[in-house]
């Protein structure tokens, strides 16, 4: 039998099962005078072991994270001596959550690699990307965003191709958070707003829209709304609601006390295509004085508007902290990549989530 885990210090399985309210066991009673007592038949394996993972997930939703181990743990050695792959790989996902609670993140990697590699070898491609999204969220936690970007992006092509919606709106919505965090913010745009679109189609725009306000992405930056910049530094508007399209244009104005009203400093940038506004030219005062778009150190209040011609689509307001510094280099806009198509509907299995 392979052992479990493939790393040092392998786990002590506990075969004892006193203290373990096993579902379906029952009360023994002495027999009644002159009855022979009958001796209950054993359960099959797989049905214990069935028991022992139900048990092991109720006890994770309980927060007793030992007692779900020792049960998780003791159903997998039963689901192993019976070769039952497609309860191993499951049985191994669901192993890698309860190491993640127990804060042992290489064993709980090491549950999930196994569990995809199994799931890859049975072509089962609903668990393989249950567990691909397991497995990004632990290396996004980590600060692995390569790797975290390399697997979701395997998720989203699997969620895909079962035609499951809410699969995808998460996907997107994940790699919007890694390509962020690794400071790319014209490929975290793409992401969202893909993921918004499909969000809105199920009725979940709550997910989605909360961390995702209309605003400015600031080079470097790699949350909206918050930039350390300098003067010449870039700057671009997204909102989620309404994304760029042919012959718009938006118009923000800098309201912060103390700006000076004739006119509020503003920029009119073109919003007619990709995923974020026109460049926006940053500077430093309190009046409107050329290119630039005055800003001033500390918090910001913005209004802004989305017009086609005269019309005012959208309109709104925000704020963003800003942190001056002195001029270094300037970064560079990352290229964003082509948007994938969406398409499909369907469920899945309860997933993990970056947050």
């Amino acid at each position: 039998m392979r052992p479990f885990l493939n790393f040092s210090g392998v786990l002590v399985i506990s075969w004892l099962f006193s203290g373990m309210a096993i579902s379906g066991a029952t009360e023994t009673f002495p027999a009644a005078e002159g009855a022979q007592a009958q001796a209950q038949p054993a359960q099959p394996r797989s049905i214990v072991a069935s028991q022992l993972y139900d048990q092991g997930r109720q006890q994770y939703q309980l927060k007793q994270f030992a007692a779900a181990l020792e049960s998780t743990q003791t159903a997998l050695v039963i689901y192993r001596e019976l070769n039952d792959r497609p309860s191993m790989a499951q049985v191994l996902n669901f192993l890698g959550n309860v190491l993640i609670q127990q804060k042992d993140s290489v064993k709980a990697i090491a549950a999930y690699q196994q569990s995809l590699q199994i799931a890859r070898e049975i072509r089962d491609r609903r668990s393989e990307g249950n567990t691909l999204n397991n497995l990004g969220a632990i290396y996004y936690r980590q600060g692995d965003y390569a790797k975290a970007i390399e697997v979701m992006e395997q998720d989203l092509v699997i969620a895909r191709e079962l035609k499951n919606r809410q699969s995808q709106r998460q996907a997107l919505t994940n790699l919007g958070l890694a390509y962020r965090a690794s400071g790319y913010p014209a490929k975290a745009v793409a992401y969202e707003l893909q993921s918004v679109a499909v969000a809105r189609e199920l009725n979940e725009l709550p997910l989605v829209i909360a961390p995702m306000q209309a605003g400015l992405e600031f080079a470097g930056s790699q949350t909206r709304n918050v930039g350390t910049v300098a003067e010449g530094f870039r700057a671009w508007f997204v909102s989620p609601s309404l994304p760029p399209a042919p012959d718009l244009r938006v118009i923000i104005r800098n309201i912060t006390a103390g700006m000076n009203q004739k006119p509020f400093p503003y920029t009119n940038r073109t919003y007619d295509k990709g995923w974020i506004s026109e460049e926006l030219i940053l500077g430093f005062g309190t009046k409107h004085d050329g290119d630039a778009f005055v800003l001033t150190d500390g918090k910001n209040d913005f209004t802004y508007e989305i017009k086609q011609g005269d019309r005012v689509l959208e309109s709104g307001s925000f704020n963003a902290i800003i942190t001056r510094r002195a001029p270094p280099a300037l970064p560079e806009m990352p290229t964003p990549g082509n948007p994938p198509s969406l398409g499909g509907e369907g469920q899945r299995d309860q997933p993990g989530l970056f947050r």
